[in-house]
């Protein structure tokens, strides 16, 4: 598939140039360092919000995204071929939403750290998030460094 540029984005060639840019070579030293890397699974169906949760988490010495998902299916799609740390959902999101992408996992009795962002924060879907098997609900309006101090209190706690 070609973007408006005319560019492939097909995920190999993203992953092939992920892996050979500046950040995939730091990766790849961390992994063979033995050194931890959190791996993140965002998912949010606006672009614009994967792409600034990525630049954000990446920004990091010790966070990597290493999937994202557009829509809930995608998210359990995601979750059989690959294992994650940690995975940063957005509540709205077309075919399933977070919530329902939580407690599709908890019938299957898969326990994956999830962390949920809303822009519209209450403390009704609070309640219910984390019912329904969310570690943290967070609004979009958080500081970033919160969702940051988040992911790793999560892998330091399992």
């Amino acid at each position: 598939m070609a973007d408006a540029s005319g560019l492939s984005r097909s995920p190999e060639r993203v992953q092939r140039f992920t892996l050979q840019s500046p950040r995939g070579r730091q990766i790849l030293r961390r992994y063979k360092e033995k050194k931890a890397v959190i791996k993140v699974l965002i998912a949010d169906d606006h672009e614009l919000t994967r792409m600034g949760l990525k630049m954000l988490l990446e920004g990091t010495e010790d966070i990597v995204v290493t999937a994202e998902a557009t829509n809930g299916e995608e998210v359990l799609d995601k979750l059989k071929a690959d294992n994650f740390d940690v995975m940063v959902l957005d509540i709205t999101m077309p075919k399933k939403n977070g919530i329902e992408v939580l407690r599709e996992l908890k019938a299957q009795g898969k326990r994956i750290p999830a962390i949920l962002l809303s822009a519209h924060f209450s403390e009704e879907w609070s309640k219910r998030a984390m019912k329904e098997g969310a570690d943290r609900f967070l609004s979009k309006e958080d500081a970033p460094e919160k969702l940051i101090d988040a992911i790793r209190n999560l892998v330091q706690n399992e």
